[in-house]
């Protein structure tokens, strides 16, 4: 599975690891490390294989006292050079490109011989095999429509997670709702606009979204949650000890630039830092 196959794998791979890592406390977990993995990685992939499970065990065992940015990202990298090397494939590589002309000349030629056996003429054969290539055809291109969408889509970010690509597409499915919401707020009807805003605002606190703007340091230090205020100028960000407050006190600046690369963090002026109280 090469790293560009799935988009960003290795830094929604790394993202999670550091997410779930972040807090002390899960230091003597490392093992998770291999069920992160296997479920962003063997599972997207829709393969499931006991030889590279045990092979992520084997690495998860390595960042036993030794849980750091950069022994996270190491451990991420192995896991995907590793599945690379036993040639995975991941589910989008395999349906974003188009049939073959050769697997569709045997499709062709597969639909003319049944139906010729059902006693059907040569020529209404062909008219039936031609017809179903057709219909295979508008699955292929509706398809191929919706991961345009997605992909320049404000809320490309949620729609990525949702896949469809191996069925098609139904005219009620979630993702064609999310393409279609309204961005602004229709003066005949005020509610319009607000789930789409709702949804926006909720995905820049994602875990890749967050990653990406902080980077490996800041994120495995800090997780911004949410606004104090309703002008979104004081943002509220956990930190999973009194220690990593102390140090972050003298970070916040650093951690504002970062944050408003965003356009999504760009009226943010202050940090609220508080310690995790949750207990895992």
């Amino acid at each position: 599975m090469n790293e560009n196959a799935i988009p960003n794998v290795l830094e929604y791979l790394v993202a999670n690891l550091l997410d779930f890592f972040r807090d002390p406390r899960t230091e003597t977990r490392f093992l998770h490390a291999a069920s992160i993995a296997e479920n962003l990685v063997l599972r997207r992939a829709n393969k499931i294989n006991i030889t590279v499970k045990k092979r992520f065990l084997f690495l998860a065992h390595q960042l036993n006292n030794n849980i750091s940015p950069t022994s996270i990202r190491g451990f991420a990298r192995a896991c995907l050079e590793y599945v690379e090397k036993c040639h995975f494939t991941d589910n989008a590589a395999e349906t974003s490109s188009a049939p073959s002309m050769r697997s569709l000349y045997k499709k062709a030629q597969a639909e003319v011989k049944g139906s010729l056996a059902s006693g059907h003429s040569e020529a209404a054969a062909v008219h039936r095999a031609a017809n179903e290539l057709v219909k295979s055809q508008r699955v292929v291109d509706a398809n191929t429509r919706l991961r345009s969408q997605a992909k320049n889509h404000p809320l490309k970010d949620t729609l990525l997670v949702l896949n469809v690509e191996k069925r098609p597409m139904a005219k009620e499915d979630i993702k064609n709702h999310l393409l279609k919401l309204k961005r602004e707020v229709d003066r005949e009807n005020p509610g319009s606009g607000v789930l789409y805003h709702l949804l926006k605002r909720a995905e820049a606190f994602s875990t890749t979204r967050l990653h990406h703007l902080l980077g490996d340091e800041l994120f495995f230090l800090c997780r911004p949650l949410g606004y104090l205020d309703h002008q979104a100028t004081t943002l509220i960000v956990e930190v999973p000890s009194s220690a990593h407050l102390h140090a972050l006190t003298y970070r916040r600046l650093e951690i504002l630039t970062a944050l408003r690369k965003d356009t999504a963090f760009a009226s943010v002026k202050n940090l609220k830092l508080k310690v995790r109280l949750s207990s895992i």
